[in-house]
């Protein structure tokens, strides 16, 4: 008598091993692979829309899109976009992608930087430890200098932003800032979200002009939702 074998599971185990190869094979510069990576990214980010991502897996897959390998740039934002989760996100992942931010030489692109914080902002309300966030909040804010990666970063930290977080040197800093990029949508967008907490702070005139509008994704909750 034939055993009927879950699709989810074999679905997640098939999974594994293409990660597995992924991995494997980001190790290894383009020129000196034995064979093409990309159908394998191919067939991966496909069975990631369909099954989602086991915690376990998510955590290598970020870890992969994070550190230095050797994989191409058109290559990670495709995982990237496909890291469908299945269950909580992980204290560990969040902090993973966070780390990951800024300029240095093993810093991943300010490209995937901002695609890594557009997924934060699609998954901020799956996290493990929703805190992890708000405890990282110093280290965020201190990133907005940076333009590539500002609009995601403003909207991340608009969803996050609590009343214990607006500070009157952080209302200082994104008026100096807002002034020094021309007015930037995003900042005045994060502009509006503070003075929601502190109006008799903010004066009127720092927060006309265009801003973005920061409303909360849902796009991707588990594997059955798109991104």
């Amino acid at each position: 008598m034939e055993t009927d074998i879950d699709p989810a599971s074999a679905g997640h185990q098939e999974i594994r091993l293409l990660v597995d190869e992924v991995i494997e094979s980001s190790k290894i510069p383009a020129k000196t692979r034995a064979t093409n990576v990309k159908p394998t990214i191919a067939s991966l980010t496909s069975l990631s829309y369909e099954w989602g991502l086991l915690p376990e897996t998510l955590d290598d897959l970020i870890i992969l899109v994070t550190t230095p390998n050797h994989l191409d740039q058109a290559s990670q934002a495709a995982i990237i976009r496909n890291l469908y989760p299945v269950a909580p996100i992980s204290r560990k992942s969040v902090l993973q992608v966070i780390s990951c931010l800024g300029h240095g030489a093993l810093k991943p692109s300010l490209t995937l930087q901002a695609a890594l914080l557009k997924w934060l902002i699609t998954v901020h309300h799956t996290l493990e430890s929703p805190q992890t966030l708000s405890q990282t909040y110093s280290v965020l804010f201190n990133l907005l200098d940076t333009a590539a990666t500002r609009p995601n970063l403003s909207h991340l930290l608009a969803l996050i932003t609590r009343r214990k977080h607006v500070q009157p040197f952080r209302i200082q800093a994104l008026l100096n800032l807002s002034r020094q990029t021309g007015h930037d949508p995003s900042l005045i967008g994060l502009l509006r979200v503070f003075k929601d907490y502190y109006p008799e702070v903010i004066v009127g005139d720092a927060v006309r002009g265009k801003a973005s509008s920061f409303k909360a994704r849902f796009y991707m909750s588990f594997h059955y939702c798109s991104y």
